[in-house]
């Protein structure tokens, strides 16, 4: 499941320009990631409850 996620998320990445913006881009990357994987864990701990 974990997987399919990621694959998603590295088609959506832009191509990186500098080294010091591919760190602010991972770092933004990775909030992202965590968010969206979150709230999906939220949304099937919803529907599990109902």
């Amino acid at each position: 499941m974990k997987t399919i996620i990621q694959s998603t998320f590295q088609k959506q990445r832009p191509p990186l320009q500098s080294k010091r913006a591919q760190l602010s881009n991972e770092r933004m990357y990775e909030i992202k990631e965590k968010a969206e994987y979150t709230s999906l864990l939220f949304h099937i701990i919803c529907l599990m409850l109902q």
